[in-house]
């Protein structure tokens, strides 16, 4: 881990020089901060592991912050997750209307609408989030967060995030887009909140127009993945973030579907996944979020891991290089 930090140190005096570490919030030993408004002095031997010197109750305080840490972590994810299958089910209520509307319509006339279920039938969803590994007070107000979303816009490999102010809508603690195709059934899931959490889905299929075969284009994965991570660095930046981050990469449906690449219609022969789902966590800090290279040798160790899980031991260079220019 790269330690983000501060070093002022004193003029050589008498062969003496006091340095002085202001180290930012980690998520690991020995770079947890204690919030503590002393400043300690010491001198002598500084060899010794934080772990030999640290009294019990502040190996527990910090074993606790970090457990407390997780599962507030995991019920800001819950809280996104409902968002995205409540809009899914209201939707999917509209596209049942539209097809009863439909049916009343002479046969030639009628539009042709997806017919199963949306975000579960027939799609393969990839859920991205990341978030501060502690998460702690709101950042921004709502609505700041939603007039200054030009501020934490990027633009990759021509797709951008977030997407158009015009396209989100408030939710608590921060704001949401959602779109879906009533003929393919694709989702485009975007929520930002104000204590830091990016929550993005996005449906990652495509079908081989000669076989009907499922293909996942995990090159769009990874494009998604590299956007969130690009707006996440300016909106961290803008409002004054600095330490751990976690995050996870899920996706699902992925049994029986062909793996594609960023040659998104030079089908080929392309590998058979048998997994049913994939699921990758993964930290990271703002240190490496802001360092164009390490932020580089993050997706590819990524990259290498999801083709890795879905059987592939060897990612095309051509491909690996595309995905990180």
């Amino acid at each position: 881990m790269i330690v983000n930090l501060k070093i002022k140190y004193t003029n050589d005096k008498e062969g003496k020089v006091f340095v002085l570490l202001r180290i930012f919030e980690g998520d690991r030993t020995p770079y947890y901060i204690l919030n503590d408004p002393n400043i300690y002095i010491r001198t002598g031997s500084i060899t010794k592991r934080f772990e030999e010197i640290a009294h019990p109750d502040v190996q527990k305080m910090l074993f606790e912050k970090k457990n407390e840490a997780k599962k507030t972590c995991n019920l800001n994810n819950e809280i996104a997750a409902s968002i995205y299958d409540n809009k899914i089910n209201q939707s999917q209520l509209e596209l049942d209307r539209m097809k009863a509307t439909e049916l009343q319509k002479p046969e030639e006339d009628r539009k042709k609408l997806f017919s199963k279920r949306l975000g579960i039938d027939g799609v393969s969803i990839s859920a991205i989030t990341l978030q501060p590994y502690y998460p702690a007070k709101n950042m921004v107000q709502p609505k700041t967060l939603m007039d200054e979303i030009n501020e934490y816009r990027v633009l990759l490999h021509q797709a951008h995030y977030p997407q158009q102010e015009r396209s989100f809508t408030p939710i608590p603690n921060g704001i949401f887009a959602f779109h879906y195709n009533d003929r393919s059934g694709g989702i485009r899931s975007e929520q930002i909140f104000t204590n830091g959490l990016f929550c993005d889905y996005f449906d990652i299929s495509e079908y081989n127009p000669d076989t009907k075969e499922k293909v996942l284009a995990i090159s769009h994965l990874i494009v998604r993945l590299k956007l969130i991570l690009h707006s996440a660095r300016k909106f961290y930046v803008k409002y004054g973030y600095q330490g751990g981050l976690t995050g996870n990469i899920n996706i699902t449906n992925t049994a029986d579907a062909r793996l594609g690449d960023i040659h998104r219609f030079d089908w080929g022969d392309l590998e058979l996944t048998f997994l049913p789902s994939l699921n990758v966590p993964f930290e990271l800090d703002t240190v490496i979020l802001n360092d164009d290279e390490n932020l580089k040798l993050f997706l590819r160790d990524r990259i290498e891991e999801i083709y890795w899980c879905f059987g592939l031991d060897v990612v095309p260079k051509s491909l690996m290089d595309a995905l990180l220019a």
